[in-house]
């Protein structure tokens, strides 16, 4: 495997963060919402009236719920990367989403502040 400029990743990415990305069926699930959300996005579809990204949510908390519940130490790497990617999502598609003027705050992509309604 190697990165993009043509450098071998590090060994801590080898040895700890790509096993579990490639075993969990979690961090699939990830990138399914992403692009769900981006294809709603390029279609100009509100993403809360698309039936593929709000599958895609269901099914990704659905498993990311069964995963924090079904281990004895909930708090591990995947659950953290796993809840940081859906956390990540989510802001995302409240920056680009044509109903992100519904939603509890506004944030501009410009000036990446956050406006919290008053």
């Amino acid at each position: 495997m190697s990165s993009i400029d043509g450098n071998d990743p590090s060994p801590a990415f080898n040895d700890k963060w790509l096993p579990f990305m490639i075993q969990s069926p979690i961090a699939g699930y990830i990138a399914i919402l992403t692009s769900s959300y981006f294809q709603a996005t390029a279609r100009q579809i509100e993403w809360t009236k698309s039936v593929d990204v709000m599958g895609a949510r269901v099914k990704l908390i659905t498993l990311i719920n069964t995963y924090l519940t079904s281990q004895e130490t909930a708090i591990n790497d995947e659950a953290i990367s796993t809840v940081m990617s859906l956390a990540y999502n989510e802001v995302w598609i409240l920056c680009v989403s044509p109903c992100s003027a519904n939603s509890r705050f506004s944030l501009c992509m410009q000036t990446n502040e956050v406006a919290w309604p008053t």
